[in-house]
């Protein structure tokens, strides 16, 4: 199988998913002034949008590498 099967659509998740915790990053922090008690719940945990995105780009990126060695030594042989 291909390794561009698994990347390209890893990579579109990640790069979904990074875009939507920018989004929720900046609104969140735009917003501090109006959170309250009573809505924190509803905005803070789409702080972990961003981080998940990048952890899951370095994953599709660290997946790449040892799939070409992989593929690559492989073929040496």
């Amino acid at each position: 199988m291909p390794v561009w099967f698994a990347v390209v659509p890893g990579a579109g998740a990640a790069i979904t998913v990074m875009q939507a915790g920018l989004r929720v990053t900046t609104e969140v922090f735009g917003g501090l002034d109006e959170m309250d008690r009573d809505s924190w719940g509803a905005a803070l945990p789409g702080l972990s949008f961003l981080p998940w995105g990048l952890t899951l780009a370095a994953a599709v990126a660290a997946y790449a590498v040892r799939r070409s060695r992989h593929d690559r030594a492989q073929g040496e042989k």
